[in-house]
């Protein structure tokens, strides 16, 4: 089975870890699905940090 995570993360809350795996739009690697993955990556920044 392949592991199609492109970009990898660990949320901490309350202090417990949490993995978060971020893929690729139909595993196509393009600048328009890599800016997507930032974009995703940003927004779980986002909302976890307005959280704490």
């Amino acid at each position: 089975m392949k592991d199609s995570t492109y970009a990898t993360g660990i949320i901490c809350n309350d202090n417990k870890l949490k993995y978060v795996g971020y893929g690729l739009y139909n595993d196509i690697e393009n600048q328009e699905n890599i800016k997507d993955v930032y974009s995703r990556i940003f927004e779980t920044i986002s909302k976890n940090k307005m959280s704490q």
